[in-house]
């Protein structure tokens, strides 16, 4: 599996060195955020609310049909393309592409984020091979195309 792009941090005062990624986050897409349970734990917990209630939702809706029939009216069907869709699948299937929207929204932002919240707690980039394409993604100073 390819991994994340990284640059080095480390904070001035302890010497730490972290990774700090930046762009599009495969690892969380593929994992679902799950990475960020190695990662970087508080990180995981901040933003892992929302997507695991979409999964409970799926599990509970799709995985489950007599939980479905519990919750919602299995009699009820919703028209999809010519043919009627029971409810508690209609709902399924929308949690699953809601899920996987909001993955790939989260895997665009989330390394930048982590990033930047390294960078607010003090560290710095270590100069080495990526420290330029970090330096524009992050949108900090210094890369070299002028405008920074």
């Amino acid at each position: 599996m390819a991994h994340d792009p990284y640059v080095m941090l480390r904070h001035p005062e302890s010497g730490e060195l972290k990774p700090g990624y930046f762009g599009f986050s495969r690892d969380n897409f593929w994992t679902l955020g799950f990475v960020w349970i190695r990662r970087y734990p508080p990180f995981f917990i901040q933003n892992a609310g929302f997507p695991l209630c979409v999964i409970a939702a799926f599990s509970l809706l799709f995985l489950l049909p007599q939980t479905a029939s519990v919750v919602l009216d299995s009699a009820l069907a919703v028209p999809v393309g010519g043919f009627n869709l029971p409810v508690s699948e209609f709902f399924a299937v929308l949690g699953l592409v809601l899920l996987l929207i909001i993955n790939a929204g989260l895997s665009c932002s989330c390394n930048r984020a982590y990033t930047h919240l390294l960078l607010r707690e003090g560290y710095q980039l270590v100069p080495g091979p990526n420290e330029q394409a970090a330096r524009k993604d992050l949108h900090l100073p210094g890369h070299l195309d002028g405008n920074g």
